[in-house]
């Protein structure tokens, strides 16, 4: 899946800038906002896995933990 998403935001990436070479203004308008719309995307979807994996188990309480009482 990563694989196809790099391919996808590289491609996108490189028609914008060649829509804007070749004078095609609003459609590398268009392309480079989805192009940026998409890479947000992919990034926080990343991120959050990426926080998930790392503090999973270690924020929730043990079940078998006795608080210390006066």
């Amino acid at each position: 899946m990563k694989k196809a998403l790099v391919i996808i935001l590289v491609t996108l990436l490189i028609i914008s800038i060649v829509s804007f070479l070749l004078g095609y203004w609003k459609a590398g308008i268009i392309i480079g906002g989805v192009f940026t719309w998409l890479t947000v995307q992919v990034s926080e979807h990343y991120s959050v896995k990426n926080t998930e994996y790392l503090y999973g188990n270690r924020s929730e309480p043990k079940k078998n933990f006795k608080k210390y009482e006066d």
